[in-house]
């Protein structure tokens, strides 16, 4: 039987901060030449955010311009072709039409009625591995699949967080291109 895996989107797939940012600026907001992503929540530290910030999360054009990160594309096709794939997002109702045509777009071998799962509880999905990018994720997927193999992709807002105990068994990558070139047989 073939192993099923689920694949977290945003800061996996997709690199939405900066589409976020893209929105930011257009609407008038001022990116400090300092300021980088380097945390989960670093948007709420923009000069702007309380001006912009609710409009940014409506615009239906945030979810739709995210650039694929590199190498995803092709490890995700190369992992569908082994595996049982399931695409999990939490992002907002108002934005699954949105999510759903830019994996049409980008990643056209994911059958989106089959394979992609709108869900703010991914703990609660049964798969042997995860991949997301937020170690709070996978913990809580972990404790609902103890025999689960949480995988975590780094990106530049969780490097540097703390390690929790619990998160010592990820694997780590940071990147698709080092997934592939380390042939992760998960």
């Amino acid at each position: 039987m073939s192993r099923r895996i689920i694949v977290d989107v945003d800061g996996v797939l997709g690199n939405w901060t900066s589409s976020y940012l893209r929105l930011y600026e257009q609407m008038g907001g001022r990116i400090p030449g300092t300021w980088a992503w380097t945390e989960f929540n670093a948007h709420k530290n923009l000069p702007d955010y309380e001006k912009y910030n609710a409009r940014i999360w409506k615009d239906s054009t945030l979810f739709w311009h995210i650039a694929p990160i590199l190498g995803a594309i092709r490890a995700l096709y190369n992992l569908n072709r082994k595996r049982s794939v399931y695409i999990a997002t939490a992002v907002p109702a108002i934005h699954h039409d949105t999510r759903s045509e830019w994996f049409r777009e980008w990643f056209p071998f994911i059958h989106r009625q089959r394979q992609l799962i709108f869900t703010g509880s991914k703990h609660l999905l049964q798969a042997d591995v995860m991949v997301d990018d937020q170690p709070r994720f996978l913990n809580g997927w972990a404790a609902h699949n103890p025999g689960g193999q949480p995988v975590l992709i780094l990106g530049a807002w969780n490097k540097e967080l703390p390690v929790p105990e619990n998160t010592l068994r990820f694997h780590r990558f940071s990147q698709w291109v080092e997934w592939e070139l380390k042939r992760a047989d998960l």
